[in-house]
């Protein structure tokens, strides 16, 4: 399985991404904002490729098994200078660590980040789309991209 990761906008605290698997559209993704230097809960990850693996430990795991069954969470391998980088639910950027949160849709809030909808029932899909490769015996990756089509100064001016 394939992901790619195209960054669509950014803000001074916030990214908004659309997310494809297997090349096709699945949902938009919130992140933190871009940091020249690394300021940990509060930077988005680098451009790259990562392979992604189940993670069965930790909050979010255990968080996810007890609440829907689910036995693992997608944890991005071998990020540069960040560590635990899952894919997980939430909806704004006081929820995200650097991690990516899953959603259907996405918009600007009044405080002026990217903000997302819908988080639980896409991430819950991707779930399911990730165990099922796994289950093949897949690797997954994802492919991501930093050239926003859309920067703070087009939306604030």
């Amino acid at each position: 399985m394939t992901l790619f990761l195209n960054e669509i906008g950014t803000t001074n605290n916030s990214t908004a991404s659309h997310l494809f698997v297997d090349n096709r559209p699945f949902c938009f993704v919130v992140e933190d904002g871009y940091r020249d230097k690394k300021v940990k809960h509060e930077t988005r990850i680098p451009a790259g490729r990562y392979q992604i693996k189940p993670r069965r430990e930790g909050f979010f795991y255990e968080n996810y098994r007890s609440r829907f069954g689910h036995k693992f969470v997608p944890h991005l391998q071998d990020v540069p200078g960040f560590e635990y980088i899952l894919i997980h639910i939430g909806n704004t950027i006081k929820d995200t660590s650097g991690c990516l949160l899953l959603n259907r849709k996405i918009g600007i809030d009044k405080d002026g980040n990217y903000f997302g909808e819908d988080s639980t029932s896409i991430y819950k899909l991707f779930y399911n789309l990730m165990a099922l490769a796994l289950e093949r015996g897949e690797e997954i990756w994802i492919d991501i991209q930093r050239n926003p089509v859309i920067t703070e100064n087009d939306l604030f001016g």
